[in-house]
């Protein structure tokens, strides 16, 4: 994220004529290491920061390129970073952990640096294998003698206050990577690969317990809705608010395909159940020749036998007793509402019989049988 007016681009390192830049980087093992890199009177190329070594540094690492001033190690990446001038040529760059270092800035070089400065926040993978990682920036300040000039807390604010908070606006070259957090400690960053058309984000406190449907047109939790991102790399990305995990401290999260292919037949007794083999658990009752018409259950379902509330298909229903009984006989008709519905019907003779939905809207979708009842 940058301030807005000049320098918005999203590759200032090049394009930019004058820049010093504090970059921080993973050094693996938890720690974390600053480089304070800088370049004047270079636009549109880069080579003072990233060239070759010319002069002979004390204290630099082998390697390093001749525009790093010098370099921090802290025994922690997550904290805050940052550097203060003391003039125009010193400088104290800090990390985590009360860790600082001292370094002078050619005089020379800061005549380049005249007012107005641009301030620019961001991050990069530098590898393909860390695409899709996230950096939280959690707040950002720039003082004067004590005065904040720029202060904003992203954690504790959804939009920007009014005042001293800039007006932040995102690099046109990176318009899917930087999203605004709401204030929720409880909330989860998902991220999947595509493809994710037709498909809902579930989640679940445990393997053991029922799935929740979060997004798209059959969830049934997910308030306020979920946004989504696309990352450059092919993964999306949806922000999950706390209130939609019944455990905060604990949750699995899958996307699932929501597409109407299957059709479910449920007798009394057994209850849809999504992700498991025949998409259903118990046993179906025992009725007897004299009660009256019992429920018979028909569903929409995805392959993972999960209800689609958003087909609304017309559906008969037959049995292999041809002495059964139903509204309109036995080739009961109606329409799903929200993905279900419930014929009466009863069995005209004793024995043991099924009943068979057939969707007469879509002929694609094949015709279900429901288990054996007696």
């Amino acid at each position: 994220m940058v301030t807005t007016g000049p320098g918005t681009e999203s590759d200032p390192d090049w394009t930019e004529a004058n820049l010093m830049w504090l970059n921080v980087v993973n050094a693996g093992n938890g720690g974390g290491a600053a480089y304070l890199r800088f370049k004047v009177n270079e636009p549109n190329q880069n080579e003072g920061m990233f060239g070759v070594l010319t002069n002979n540094q004390a204290g630099m690492p082998a390697g390093n390129a001749a525009g790093t001033l010098g370099f921090l190690d802290a025994p922690s990446l997550l904290g805050t970073w940052g550097m203060t001038f003391s003039n125009d040529t010193n400088v104290t760059i800090f990390g985590p952990g009360g860790v600082s270092t001292n370094l002078i800035v050619n005089e020379a070089w800061v005549q380049n640096f005249v007012d107005p400065l641009d301030i620019t926040y961001g991050a990069q993978p530098n590898s393909a294998a860390q695409v899709g990682e996230e950096v939280v920036l959690a707040n950002a300040s720039i003082t004067n003698g004590g005065v904040a000039l720029v202060y904003d807390n992203f954690i504790a604010d959804n939009t920007n206050t009014a005042g001293l908070n800039p007006e932040w606006v995102i690099d046109a070259g990176e318009p899917n990577t930087v999203q605004l957090f709401p204030n929720d400690p409880a909330q989860k960053l998902v991220q999947w690969t595509l493809p994710a058309l037709g498909y809902g984000v579930q989640t679940t406190p445990s393997l053991t317990t029922p799935w929740t449907t979060l997004s798209g047109p059959d969830a049934t939790n997910g308030t306020p809705p979920l946004v989504f991102t696309l990352i450059p790399g092919a993964l999306m990305s949806a922000l999950v608010p706390g209130a939609d995990l019944a455990n905060t401290n604990q949750a699995f999260f899958r996307v699932n395909q929501q597409t109407f292919v299957q059709l479910q037949v449920l007798m009394p007794g057994e209850t849809n159940a999504p992700g498991t083999p025949t998409g259903k658990t118990g046993t179906p009752d025992v009725e007897f020749l004299c009660n009256p018409q019992f429920p018979v259950t028909i569903n929409a379902c995805d392959a993972n036998w999960t209800i689609l509330t958003s087909v609304t298909d017309g559906v008969s229903m037959t049995s292999n007793d041809s002495t059964s009984s139903a509204p309109v006989g036995s080739a009961a008709t109606s329409t799903l509402v929200a993905g279900t519905v419930q014929i009466p019907f009863n069995f005209g003779q004793t024995g043991t019989f099924t009943c068979t939905a057939t969707d007469t809207t879509n002929t694609n979708i094949p015709a279900a049988t429901s288990s054996p009842h007696a």
